[in-house]
């Protein structure tokens, strides 16, 4: 499975949450949520506008979700229809027109009518960005165009989408930046690099992180013990034990004085303090204070949280809106 080293450990349930495309058209404004075991959609006020029937769900992408239903994926509209019923064994959300995904252990894409467009051929396959997706053909990786044909044949150990006209590639242990020719752009030489965003990359060396430009120099320098990248023009940083935010100067705005912050989703981002989940605001006010048992990013003005009990046992989960008011809950 390909993964990559981050300075965050995502947590898997989040995944669930958040759509694979990042630049979206068609935006819906529902997001998921699950409820005893199973998922559904609920707009920013709580009802459930799509019920609860699907074993996985994922955020709405051009106009599309991503659902699970008995181990199959499919896709269903805003409307909770299926347009493309559930018969992949693995599938990715749409981007750029066509979605990712896998029968009898080979990837291929399809279009927005379920219609093949790139025949069930790859090993792994990501998503499109920018006009192309990277590609893994006998445990190496390259990039496809839109109509599957290889344009950067398979060299990379690993190999992620392009950003702002580069790719992130590791060869050996040792990560770079190629370009839509194939071309190094940086040479690799970090061990880890991260996505382009607003001109920046986190980038690790040694055991710090830091950010880099597009010549490869470092922006902000490595002094983070962990870092993610930017999100809405903060980035996550921790320094010691604490966690705060720099802004893309590197400047820190937001001091590190908690246990951990996401990223930035809708101007919010989730903070620990003490074991507890709460959201600040990019000035780091806590808007909605620590209390939760587990808390993820906003999606639509809505947020899940774990409200009471232990994650995995005897839990119980809810959404609130972005005044941290429990608009649906479980009642056990």
């Amino acid at each position: 499975m390909k993964t990559k080293k981050t300075g965050l450990a995502m947590i898997a349930m989040l995944l669930m949450l958040t759509t694979a495309c990042t630049h979206q058209k068609n935006v819906v404004k529902l997001g998921p949520c699950r409820i005893y075991d199973d998922w559904g959609y609920v707009n920013k006020r709580g009802k459930v506008v799509i019920g609860l029937q699907f074993h996985e769900a994922l955020g709405f992408s051009e106009g599309l979700a991503l659902v699970s239903v008995s181990g199959k994926y499919g896709y269903i509209d805003k409307n909770g229809e299926f347009v493309i019923q559930p018969q992949y064994g693995r599938a990715h959300s749409f981007c750029e027109g066509v979605a990712a995904v896998a029968m009898n252990g080979k990837w291929g894409c399809i279009d927005k009518e379920g219609h093949c467009v790139i025949d069930f051929q790859f090993d792994q396959l990501g998503d499109f960005h920018e006009g192309l997706a990277d590609v893994e053909i006998d445990k190496k990786w390259g990039f496809i165009d839109l109509e599957g044909k290889l344009v950067i044949p398979p060299q990379f150990d690993l190999a992620y989408g392009f950003y702002e006209g580069l790719a992130s590639v590791e060869v050996g242990d040792k990560y770079g930046y190629v370009d839509k020719e194939g071309r190094w752009a940086i040479e690799p030489k970090y061990d880890f690099a991260d996505d382009f965003c607003d001109g920046l990359a986190l980038a690790l060396v040694g055991d710090k992180f830091g950010f880099i430009d597009k010549e490869g120099r470092w922006a902000i320098e490595p002094r983070f013990d962990l870092a993610s990248g930017f999100h809405e023009g903060r980035a996550s940083v921790q320094i010691g034990e604490k966690w705060g935010c720099i802004d893309v100067q590197g400047k820190m705005v937001i001091d590190p004085v908690f246990d951990y912050v996401g990223d930035f989703h809708e101007g919010l981002a989730v903070i620990e303090l003490d074991r507890k989940y709460g959201y600040i605001n990019k000035k780091g006010k806590i808007v909605i204070k620590p209390q939760f048992v587990q808390a993820w990013e906003f999606i639509g003005g809505i947020a899940m949280v774990c409200y009471d009990g232990i994650m995995g046992r005897n839990d119980r989960w809810g959404v609130i809106n972005k005044r941290g008011t429990l608009v649906l809950k479980e009642d056990r």
